[in-house]
């Protein structure tokens, strides 16, 4: 017992640490004034790296503008098989330049979302397969690992109905 307190308090020391330099690096993460959890910890594993890409397009934007503390996210998930961010910017006054920065932002969030939509949600890879019931895009290897754990799963070929 006292040794798997030992190993939680240095998970949570680790965690505190790593969520600390992720914060540094895009302040819009932080959730509340502890940094036990950020709003990483919502993305699942698969779509890190996808989440990174755009996060730094994201600072990019808000480094130019020299306002890289302005942007809050208010919701983070997984939603119909594709991540989901909502995000507000805080209005010091109603400026156009303001405005037009949020509405990139949002745009760079869009493409976050449909670019998720396709990615395995565990892995990363390209998805092949989506679950039916809750959408969930899949590539095959995952799917096979999936299905041999939970055999009641069902899948069925990944469909790119962004066109119609």
């Amino acid at each position: 017992m006292f040794s798997f307190k030992i190993t939680q308090f240095f998970n949570k020391l680790e965690t505190r640490y790593k969520n600390k330099k992720l914060i540094k690096k895009y302040p819009f993460l932080k959730v509340a004034e502890t940094n036990d959890y950020t709003w990483m910890d919502s993305i699942p594993f698969g779509w890190h790296k996808v989440a990174f890409k755009y996060f730094d397009k994201i600072m990019v934007l808000l480094k130019a503008k020299n306002k890289v503390h302005i942007l809050q996210l208010s919701d983070v998930k997984e939603k119909y098989g594709s991540l989901r961010i909502n995000s507000y910017i805080h209005f010091y006054c109603t400026r156009k330049d303001d405005i037009d920065l949020h509405n990139k932002i949002e745009e760079i969030l869009h493409e976050l979302e449909h670019e998720t939509w396709k990615t395995c949600i565990h892995c990363g890879k390209p998805a092949e397969y989506e679950t039916k019931g809750w959408i969930t895009p899949i590539c095959k290897e995952c799917m096979e690992e999936e299905s041999a754990q939970y055999p009641n799963i069902e899948y069925k070929k990944w469909e790119d109905w962004s066109n119609g």
